[in-house]
C-alpha cells in the first residue's frame, strides 16, 4: 500500500497526459476533415455557380435571334475546360450536347438543361458524401460518382 501511495503522484499525471494526447489526436483529425470539407465544397460550389453562369450565357445566346458563333464557341471553349469528358461521363454528354447545338445540328436546350441539372445534382451529391464521411473514404466515393461508377 505505502509503494502505490509513493507511485500514485506519478502515475496520475501520466495517465492525464496520456488522455491529453488522445484528445489532441481526435481533435486534429476531427479538424482535418473539416478543413477538407470546408475548402472542397467552397471549390466545389465555386465551380457550379461559375459553370451555372456559363452554361446560362451559352443558352442565352442560342435562344437569341443574333447568331453569335464566335461567342457561343468561346463559352463552350470555357465550358470545356472546367469539364473532364474523357473520365466523367456527364461531362462526356454535356459537351456533346454543347457542341452539336455549336454545329446548329440541334438547337433544342432541353436536353442541355436535363443534362446540366445531373451534372449538378452529382455534384452536389459528392459534396454531401465528402462532408459526412472520413477523407480516404470521401476521396474513394468522390472519385467513384465523378466516374460515373455506381456507389
Amino acid at each position: 500500500m505505502e509503494h502505490l501511495i509513493r507511485i500514485l503522484p506519478i502515475i496520475i499525471p501520466l495517465i492525464i497526459s496520456m488522455i491529453a494526447v488522445g484528445v489532441s489526436i481526435f481533435n486534429l483529425s476531427l479538424t482535418r476533415k473539416q478543413l477538407y470539407a470546408s475548402i472542397v465544397t467552397k471549390n466545389r460550389m465555386t465551380w457550379m455557380e461559375q459553370m451555372r453562369t456559363l452554361l446560362h450565357s451559352f443558352i442565352e445566346l442560342c435562344l437569341s435571334p443574333e447568331d453569335d458563333l464566335v461567342k457561343a464557341g468561346h463559352i463552350v471553349a470555357h465550358i470545356d475546360l472546367y469539364m473532364s469528358p474523357k473520365d466523367n461521363p456527364t461531362h462526356r454528354e454535356l459537351s456533346t450536347l454543347l457542341h452539336s447545338m455549336l454545329d446548329g445540328s440541334d438547337v433544342n436546350i432541353e436536353p442541355l438543361v436535363e443534362c446540366s441539372q445531373k451534372m449538378f445534382a452529382e455534384t452536389w451529391d459528392i459534396i454531401k458524401l465528402e462532408s459526412n464521411i472520413d477523407l480516404k473514404q470521401a476521396k474513394s466515393i468522390a472519385r467513384q460518382v465523378y466516374l460515373g461508377q455506381t456507389v
